[in-house]
């Protein structure tokens, strides 16, 4: 078996970072809807933490710049504003699958060398 993709990872603890941002608001503004979405970015987050190297999702999301190459040859998440939007506002109006979250993540970015 080999070595999880360090992007999915990065995108992971992206997405698991976020969906913490969501449960802390959910406490505070007593919203099931926020705690849904929270609950929508935990189930993206293990989705992206099974993306293989060459899933074409995680192919278009290296090529429009969401991932910055670390030197211990791990990635971080760079996210557009585009994407930060998303995440706040996408993920509260927006479908709630796993699929969905990261295509709306992608469709945020910026088109890459190709489009």
């Amino acid at each position: 078996m080999s070595d999880p993709d360090p992007r999915a990872l990065a995108l992971s603890i992206f997405l698991r970072e976020q969906a913490t941002g969501f449960g802390l608001s959910a406490d505070v503004n007593d919203s099931p809807q926020i705690a849904e979405a929270g609950m929508a970015l935990l189930a993206a987050a293990d989705l992206a933490a099974r993306l293989y190297s060459r899933e074409p999702l995680l192919v278009e999301m290296s090529e429009r710049g969401m991932f910055e190459s670390m030197p211990d040859r791990g990635a971080r998440v760079v996210p557009t504003e585009a994407v930060k939007r998303f995440i706040r506002r996408g993920v509260l109006e927006g479908p709630r699958d796993p699929e969905a979250i990261l295509q709306g993540m992608l469709d945020a970015l910026p088109p890459g060398p190709r489009g």
